[in-house]
């Protein structure tokens, strides 16, 4: 993408920025989604001792990776 921006004519330091920002709001999601993940998926395995299990587990780790930015 920056390649595409700097061929229209984007100066580099505009580009630079640019990418800093989406990165800052890419780790907020990032951190919003595991605390989501923590309080709505892990907290229901954790109370129910029933599901810890590997298959527990396993769906939790598959909801969580579905939620992922």
């Amino acid at each position: 993408m920056a390649a595409e921006l700097r061929a229209v004519g984007v100066p580099i330091p505009v580009i630079a920025e640019h990418r800093r920002e989406l990165i800052t709001q890419r780790r907020h999601i990032a951190v919003r989604s595991l605390e989501f993940a923590s309080e709505h998926v892990f907290a229901r395995d954790l109370d129910a001792p029933d599901r810890r299990t590997d298959v527990g587990a396993t769906e939790a780790v598959c909801s969580c990776a579905a939620l992922a930015p």
